[in-house]
């Protein structure tokens, strides 16, 4: 099996709900955290 880890990049307009996304059920990969980066400095 998978294991994907999840960036969100940036801000985001809409609600992102991350626990649910760890929920995801797959028999392909399995996500096994997620983490967010606001600010990107050039």
């Amino acid at each position: 099996m998978l294991k994907v880890n999840l960036v969100f990049l940036g801000h985001f307009k809409v609600f992102i709900d991350k626990k649910k996304i760890k929920q995801f059920k797959s028999s392909v990969f399995e996500i096994v955290d997620t983490s967010e980066i606001v600010n990107i400095d050039k």
